[in-house]
């Protein structure tokens, strides 16, 4: 029996195959130290979500000797850089594959921090192997998994997982009779999805090591996410304010209470890749939106889905529920019910002209 894998949903039939790939999240995300390799060694706690791209591949008729990728919805490049063609190629180190006919309808925004070319590199991987009866043991899935990126790995898994090394190494949040994520409670997510693209190289690569108190290290507590009133006040990413820094070429500000960073910066008015065009001052009006102007408008707003932050002896600490998620450029935002959160993503819509839409932590028994 293969790989379970059950983030990935798939089905084989007739010669042809089908899987959908997730979007993830990064609730806690914290970077250790840059490695020899030009990694870097960081802790995050992951979450799928339910948004997904689907992917179709069949065999290629008699007389090709070349795979044919077709993309549908979002633009992204079809050579041999993309990853679900790059996956083919390392699956065939190891076995015979015919030529293949693919086609990715892609839902997920790229360079936006959701791990979209990541789960289509793991549904990839999955779904050769299965379709075609190639028998690649788990331990081999999980290597190749490695090789093609540090947040592939994280999609074979079964859920919500704590992954620490360069992303590779995946621990379920949850074990059996372990505490649950959230105290066992079932949050909604509002995703905000700028159309600004994030360089994760060139923001990683601006990071300052050391990290000095009061910036970090932060250590992760499970024991916060555990909690299914206060999970919100572990939030964290390092990489947020590098981020929104990045699209200035500005600097970021200094440390706030309990060892988090303050945003207050401006953004990019050029819709261009973070970390790699810096140019002017961020403007909030919509249709000329900032990496800044979100966040600033997050800040003012998002704590109205979840009240409990607002309490005094919460809100001096720093704590929300909210942040970027991976390198950006998507946010994220906590709510308790499902009406508040489309209520809440329909005004950023408005507000700000960027994508919002709500989505829960994504489980095969929801069907897809």
């Amino acid at each position: 029996m293969g790989l379970e894998a059950p983030l990935l949903p798939r089905r084989c039939r007739h010669g042809a195959g089908v899987v959908l790939t997730p979007a993830k999240l990064n609730l806690f995300l914290e970077v250790e130290a840059r490695r020899r390799d030009g990694f870097h060694d960081l802790t995050t706690l992951m979450i799928p979500i339910h948004w997904q791209d689907h992917l179709r591949v069949t065999s290629r008729a008699a007389g090709h000797t070349e795979d044919c990728l077709r993309v549908r919805g979002v633009a992204v490049p079809t050579g041999r850089d993309n990853l679900v063609r790059r996956a083919v190629d390392a699956i065939r180190k190891l076995r015979q594959v015919p030529p293949l006919d693919m086609e990715l309808t892609k839902r997920l925004p790229i360079e936006a921090g959701l791990g979209g070319g990541s789960g289509n590199a793991a549904g990839t991987l999955v779904l050769v192997d299965e379709l075609f009866d190639l028998g690649l043991p788990t331990t081999e899935l999980q290597s190749i998994a490695s090789g093609l990126g540090s947040d592939v790995p994280f999609f074979l898994g079964s859920g919500p997982a704590i992954c620490r090394g360069r992303g590779e190494q995946v621990q379920e949040f949850a074990a059996s009779g372990q505490p649950k994520l959230f105290g066992g409670d079932d949050p909604y997510f509002v995703v905000v999805t700028p159309s600004i693209g994030c360089s994760t190289p060139a923001i990683f690569g601006a990071l300052s090591f050391p990290l000095t108190s009061p910036d970090g290290p932060i250590s992760f507590q499970n024991t916060t996410f555990e909690d299914s009133s206060r999970w919100p006040e572990g939030i964290f990413n390092r990489l947020e304010a590098i981020a929104i820094t990045s699209a200035s070429g500005g600097t970021t500000s200094a440390p706030s209470d309990s060892g988090r960073l303050q945003r207050h910066v401006t953004g990019n008015p050029d819709r261009r890749k973070l970390g790699c065009v810096p140019s002017g001052a961020g403007v909030d009006s919509p249709g000329n939106i900032t990496m800044s102007s979100v966040s600033n408008w997050l800040r003012q707003n998002a704590s109205e889905l979840w009240p409990s932050l607002l309490w005094p002896s919460v809100a001096t600490d720093g704590a929300r529920n909210w942040a970027l998620t991976g390198s950006g450029s998507a946010f994220f935002v906590a709510a308790r019910n499902f009406g508040d959160a489309q209520r809440f993503a329909a005004r950023a819509r408005t507000e700000l002209g960027v994508g919002a839409s709500v989505h829960r932590v994504f489980r095969p028994d929801r069907g897809c």
